[in-house]
């Protein structure tokens, strides 16, 4: 059980039910809108009431939710409790109540309201929520306890779609005097769902009421009620009537449970029989409690109606020599699903939020993210787009929202975000600046080139930034569309905008932001924040993986296995079948042992740990020898054999990280986890 107390000062237990009740500080720790509650309901005395959470922002259109943890496939109760009297408004207004993305109430503020639903968890959680209707202007949405009930595997949702909701209308134990029966009888443990049972209220005769305190079910179902509620029953020698005249206007489905308990131990089989009517149809005829072999039966029934329900139980018109009995009736109303956020969307934009709240606890735009982020309105700042049946984030706007500190990594992973717009490293980015002036020095120019060949001009230009005399410089965002061609096809450098340098001897390595793009960034450099010319180097890796095979690095739209272009090519390499990933383009244009050359490279360009990357000093050197075999392919082939490289020429040494032991963990992971595509 999960029982909320909104606002209480402290965590209790209910001395009757022993149910234990908490706060709801672990989802609003606030308690400036915390409200004590002048009505009847608070006299009751009932646990939970007497206090309500308000909920109101300067932020408009949105809503607020507690996120409740559930067990996928398993079905729930949840119920919200609502007390007048609270809120500061001195006119009546209303808001809404959503389990998940389902809207199944409206909450009026001049009436003490339950909101109760019955639902499948399709996940590990479930959203409870209260939108604020646009159209209000006066009056925050408000709540004085929530309860979530676990069921099981229960009958309440067997006929429906498993994302279907359920909406309680009625719960009616017919044969009650009580009002309200919680207290004493029908209370948990009594019912394992911790149901609510009223007295009926819409009997249009004098029916007889009849008891028996000895009588009990010979045969359980799941969502059967509580004995002390099947004890009691309405009973008429022809026919019970029970009139509904308040449920929602417009055509809705519902349904029906219908509870029998024989409280007579003198009848026979066959004795009492009756039919159901729904609305004047007949559903089910020749209701025998007794056939089966069982003192009890349960009947559910789906029925549509608009605004009004006649039920009848009708003396059976084949010799029945008794009248009809009930002694329980649930009417459920069946709220459709509805699509909402795709849930890759969910999950990591929810990491989004958790990482920016770390640094803006009390940020107000940040505190209104909750719920489904698309659906019924999108979080302040995002905006969605229907693809394939869902609602996916397209844009995200952190802009002019008071929010420090830095972009999330996680953004990245947003498979359909187009743009993003933020005023973010105004105040948390430190850029090492770097003059026009030293860069021309650093690169002499921008004039140094290998040559040109088969994969047009290569350019020289990190060699010179790692080897630069006055201090090693690393550029931090080597990347396709930061190498730019002029006419003569010479490749520069561009963007120095992350540009650092390298630490030196007594500097810690370690670097406060990571900076980079997804798909070439280090994984080493991402998970230890050490930052060295080898991740660099990596990243050129991945340029010169680009160049043979024609593919971008990372592509979501691709069959999954293909996602990551390093992942999909390395297991080709290894087992050397690099004809199979190189460029269609470029396939019989280039020279065996040349292509070779490149991809040993690219290989070694991208191993997990830097310390077995080559220097941009040994990279050159092969990729010269692969331009000399390219330009001189007419010669080479007449003194070497076609197929795979039998040397590899850059010398480095091997470094394993070392065992692990309780006292000393490594700070470098044997398989880094790179971030996920945008």
């Amino acid at each position: 059980f999960v029982s909320i107390r909104c606002c209480a000062d402290s965590n209790v237990i209910d001395p009757i039910t022993n149910i234990s009740w908490i706060t709801d500080s672990e989802w609003y720790p606030d308690r400036s809108n915390c409200q004590d509650v002048t009505s009847r309901a608070a006299e009751n005395n009932t646990v939970g009431y007497g206090r309500v959470r308000i909920f109101s922002s300067q932020i408009e259109n949105n809503k607020w939710c507690y996120n409740l943890t559930t067990v996928k496939n398993q079905d729930y109760l949840i119920r919200g409790t609502f007390i007048s009297g609270g809120t500061p408004s001195k006119s009546f207004f209303s808001f809404n109540v959503m389990i998940g993305t389902t809207l199944i109430g409206t909450v009026n503020s001049s009436f003490d309201t339950e909101v109760e639903g019955v639902f499948k968890a399709t996940g590990d959680y479930i959203n409870f929520c209260l939108e604020k209707d646009a159209k209000v202007e006066e009056g925050d949405p408000y709540i004085s306890k929530l309860e979530l009930r676990p069921l099981g595997n229960s009958d309440y949702l067997m006929q429906e779609e498993p994302s279907s909701v359920l909406k309680l209308i009625e719960r009616v134990d017919v044969g009650s005097n009580e009002l309200k029966i919680r207290y004493p009888m029908s209370l948990y443990p009594y019912d394992r769902y911790d149901r609510i049972w009223r007295k009926e209220l819409h009997t249009n005769q004098e029916a007889n009421r009849t008891s028996s305190s000895a009588a009990n079910i010979n045969n359980t179902e799941t969502t059967a009620p509580p004995i002390q509620v099947l004890q009691t029953a309405l009973t008429h020698p022809v026919r019970l009537v029970f009139l509904h005249n308040d449920l929602v206007p417009g055509n809705n489905n519902y349904n029906l449970h219908l509870y029998f308990l024989e409280l007579d131990d003198s009848v026979q089989m066959g004795q009492r029989v009756f039919d159901i009517f729904i609305n004047d149809e007949k559903r089910q005829e020749n209701i025998d409690i007794l056939a089966g072999n069982s003192n009890y039966k349960a009947a559910l029934l789906n029925f549509n109606a608009d605004g009004f329900l006649n039920l009848t139980l009708v003396k059976a018109s084949n010799g029945s020599q008794l009248g009809p009995v009930i002694s329980a009736y649930e009417i459920l109303q069946v709220y459709p699903s509805v699509q909402g956020t795709a849930q890759k969307d969910v999950d990591v934009i929810t990491e989004v939020r958790n990482e920016l709240m770390g640094d803006n606890q009390n940020n107000e735009v940040l505190k209104t993210w909750s719920g489904d982020p698309c659906y019924p309105i999108s979080w302040h700042g995002l905006y969605c787009e229907a693809v394939n049946n869902s609602l996916v984030i397209t844009i995200l706007d952190l802009s002019h929202n008071d929010l420090t500190g830095n972009i999330p990594g996680s953004l990245i992973s947003l498979p359909y975000l187009k743009t993003l717009i933020d005023d973010l490293f105004v105040k948390s980015i430190s850029i090492e600046n770097f003059t026009l002036e030293s860069i021309e020095a650093a690169t002499q120019n921008y004039k140094t080139l290998i040559g040109e060949g088969g994969f047009g001009a290569v350019y020289r230009g990190l060699t010179y930034l790692h080897t630069f005399a006055g201090r090693c410089v690393i550029h931090r965002d080597v990347k396709s569309s930061n190498i730019l061609l002029d006419q003569s096809m010479c490749a520069k450098v561009a963007d120095f905008g992350f540009s650092k340098y390298a630490p030196q001897e007594g500097d810690s390595g370690g670097s406060l932001e990571v900076r980079g793009t997804a798909g070439y960034l280090d994984p080493e450099y991402y998970s230890t924040h050490h930052l060295s010319a080898k991740s660099d180097v990596f990243s050129f890796g991945i340029v010169l993986l680009e160049m043979i095979t024609g593919r971008e690095p990372l592509n979501i739209h691709r069959p999954r296995n293909e996602f990551s272009l390093v992942e999909w090519a390395k297991p080709f390499i290894r087992n050397s079948r690099i004809d199979e990933i190189v460029d269609p383009s470029i396939k019989g244009g280039y020279h065996a042992e040349a292509m070779w050359r490149v991809v040993e490279v690219a290989l070694a360009c991208i191993e997990n740990f830097s310390a077995n990357r080559p220097c941009m000093v040994d990279i050159v050197r092969e990729l010269e020898d692969a331009l000399i075999i390219e330009n001189n392919s007419s010669e080479y082939m007449n003194s070497i054999s076609f197929g795979v490289s039998n040397r590899f020429s850059i010398e480095r040494t091997i470094i394993h990280p070392p065992p692990t032991t309780p006292a000393e963990e490594s700070h470098v992971p044997s398989q880094p986890a790179p971030p996920q595509p945008r």
